[in-house]
């Protein structure tokens, strides 16, 4: 048995032990963090820096005017939509210490630290949170949660029919938006509730000047290409379906190799209808757009693999820099995605951008597209792999939910900068493809057209693919498409292709799939719409038209009891309708 006797000084120095150990407790609590859905994220302040959230759209000039009020305060980097600034520190001042002459100066709404992961990844916030409701039953007890804590719903996005909008609120004047998230989430309430992030992202290729060949990607000689004239004599696309491409640039909405082809432009940073390019860098969505909508067979400029399939052009970034990289945030994402979920016909949506990390927000955005878009039907999500030529993992590109696209040469090789890894499904041509570029002398190139290259080419051609697919047979939901661009894909390159568990055909590291096959995936897709009528006791008729590149069609049966199906006949392809008369006595 324990002795359970303590002098007064022993009690003392317990009391003080447990009072120290208690202090040295509460100090590891107050440690920042966030909730990535339920689990925490530790975060760490970065010294002699911070963030100040203005109240409106803050300016290059705006910003400096700022530092030049208070002492020690110089300024690192603008993010105008986001109302932030991120300002550096010197003479040893801290964010803290700061924090109160800068919230004294009129149209500062607060002040709070820039962050790092465990990762070692900057996490810089805005002053919003953005939040979804588990259930539709909880969104008006979220509503009065928002009210007495003094958030101030500032957005609803629509994310689709039974599920839950986003809400984007504004946290009170002076206070971090940590609090309020986290607070949010440990209620019980949400799906995620954090901050609403800044997403520092790259642009998957830059591409190099024009000096030779043509679009050898669509049509050549020895066959490395995605054979699209084949499958363009089975569909040339429906006007009726739309590829999405999401990019962190603008678009030249005035191309005249695009005149028609753009539906329901959007600029997801300033939510309006003009996604031009914001400034001489912004030249990176002209391209992927081309690859997929630029008009065909018109006697002008280059093909799109779409052929007429329409192109719903949205940008997500600002501060487009010569370097590729642009900045975006969860709200602008999730205006993107409802953007899509909500535009008709959306088959296919493509992703040319990269960043290494992610927050809940953005992924059940994309989970949105993927699942919601076409009244239900769903859209393939598709994301280049990044160009930095390892077996790494990037996003969106490995989101579960979304199709991984490498890039592959003339030769069909891996591209030496196209990544691989688990997160790959396929890879298609992305080197020197032939495609628009801003009009003039803007964009990559003085002329009207570029040399695009790595994965920021390659996936708007699967994106295309997708969309000649959903042609050629509307009623295929999202996750069909993506299976037969993938099942149908060439085993090219000499690589060895294996059964991997999970996987829905033989599959590299390397190369995902394969190689796409415009021509296979399409002529896959080809049902014929058939008839079946004069049904007697022993006979019925069955009429069917038939389909461009189809050589012949196979007639089957089966009784109703029965599961196995009986070959009946095979008939050769022609012109027209054609029809046949089953006569073959059914066996009672």
């Amino acid at each position: 048995m324990k002795n359970l006797f303590f002098s007064t000084i022993n009690v003392l120095i317990a009391v003080l032990i447990f009072i120290s150990f208690g202090n040295r407790v509460q100090a590891q609590s107050a440690q920042a963090f966030y909730y990535h859905y339920d689990r925490k994220v530790m975060l760490n302040e970065v010294p002699a820096q911070c963030v100040v959230a203005f109240s409106e759209i803050v300016t290059s000039d705006k910003a400096q005017q700022l530092a030049l009020k208070v002492k020690g305060l110089t300024v690192i980097e603008v993010y105008g939509p986001m109302r932030i600034c991120r300002y550096g520190l010197a003479g040893g001042e801290t964010w803290a210490s700061v924090s109160g002459k800068l919230l004294a100066v009129p149209g500062v709404h607060a002040v709070y630290p820039v962050y790092t992961t465990p990762e070692r990844q900057e996490i810089v916030m805005s002053g919003q949170i953005i939040l979804q409701a588990r259930n539709q039953q909880q969104e008006v007890e979220i509503l009065r949660k928002c009210k007495d804590l003094g958030l101030e719903v500032a957005e609803t996005i629509n994310m689709g029919k039974s599920v839950s909008p986003f809400l984007v609120c504004e946290t009170p004047h002076g206070r971090n938006p940590l609090e309020f998230a986290n607070n949010m989430q440990a209620s019980g309430l949400t799906v995620f509730a954090h901050p609403n992030f800044l997403i520092e992202c790259r642009n998957a290729s830059v591409p190099n000047d024009p000096q030779f060949g043509s679009q050898w990607f669509l049509n050549q000689s020895s066959d490395k290409d995605i054979d699209a004239p084949e499958a363009w004599d089975i569909t040339q696309g429906s006007s009726s379906v739309v590829v999405a491409v999401i990019d962190g640039h603008g678009y030249d909405l005035n191309h005249t190799d695009m005149t028609g082809k753009f539906v329901s432009p959007y600029d997801a940073v300033n939510d309006d209808n003009d996604p031009s390019p914001e400034n001489q860098y912004a030249n990176h969505g002209t391209p992927c757009a081309g690859l997929i909508g630029a008009n065909t067979n018109n006697g002008t400029g280059v093909a799109g693999i779409g052929y007429n399939v329409k192109v719903l052009p949205i940008v997500i970034g600002f501060n487009a820099n010569s370097a590729g990289i642009f900045s975006t945030n969860c709200e602008i994402i999730a205006r993107a995605a409802s953007r899509v979920i909500n535009t008709a016909g959306v088959a296919a949506v493509s992703n040319s951008w990269s960043t290494s990390t992610y927050h809940a927000a953005w992924e059940q955005s994309y989970s949105a597209m993927e699942s919601n878009s076409r009244s239900g039907l769903g859209a393939v999500v598709l994301a280049s792999a990044g160009n930095s030529g390892i077996n790494t993992t990037v996003y969106p590109c490995a989101f579960p939910f979304v199709v991984g696209v490498g890039a592959s040469d003339g030769n069909d090789q891996r591209a030496p900068v196209s990544n691989y890894g688990n997160m790959l499904n396929v890879v298609a041509p992305g080197v020197n493809n032939l495609t628009t570029d801003r009009t003039g002398n803007a964009g990559y190139n003085a002329g009207d057209y570029t040399y695009f290259n790595h994965t920021s080419a390659a996936c708007p051609l699967a994106a295309g693919v997708c969309g000649l697919i959903a042609s050629v047979n509307s009623a295929w939901e999202g996750w069909e498409i993506a299976e037969i661009l993938g099942y149908t894909a060439d085993k090219v390159g000499g690589y060895t292709y294996s059964v991997v568990p999970g996987k829905i055909s033989t599959w590299n590291v390397e190369m995902g799939y394969g190689r796409i096959n415009a021509f296979e995936a399409v002529r896959l897709s080809a049902k014929p719409a058939a008839g079946v009528s004069n049904i007697t006791s022993s006979s019925a008729l069955v009429s069917w038209n038939t389909i461009n590149g189809v050589s012949n069609y196979t007639v089957m049966y089966r009784q109703t009891q029965d599961n196995s199906w009986i070959t009946l006949n095979v008939y050769p392809a022609e012109s027209g309708l054609r029809k046949t008369t089953i006569v073959r006595q059914c066996e009672s």
